[in-house]
């Protein structure tokens, strides 16, 4: 899994550095970043898998990049709406808020 993170951050890295000329932009990419990335990262720290693996503190930067590429992205002033909705909602909850309950 950690692996894909890896992978993802060079795909959240390409979105969130592009620059504001919408012609030559990858809408695709866009809207694969911020719609299905984050929705896997989200799922992954959600699962009740993340909370039992040990692995998160030994890929904790893997972790910590997770978190500056959501921010990153979710900064971004060309993203609309739906997108920065989708990246706020998945980003700011699982990656940075404990979970509760058992």
């Amino acid at each position: 899994m950690w692996v894909l993170f890896e992978n993802f951050l060079v795909d959240m890295v390409a979105v969130s550095t592009c620059t504001l000329d919408r012609v030559n932009s990858d809408i695709t990419l866009e809207d694969y970043v911020s719609h299905i990335v984050m929705s896997v990262i989200a799922s992954f720290f959600n699962s009740r898998f993340s909370e039992q693996t040990t692995t998160i503190q030994a890929r904790q930067p893997v972790f910590v990049k997770l978190l500056q590429g959501a921010y990153s992205l979710s900064h971004c002033s060309w993203l609309s709406g739906i997108q920065t909705y989708h990246v706020k909602l998945a980003s700011v909850p699982s990656l940075i808020l404990p979970r509760t309950g058992a």
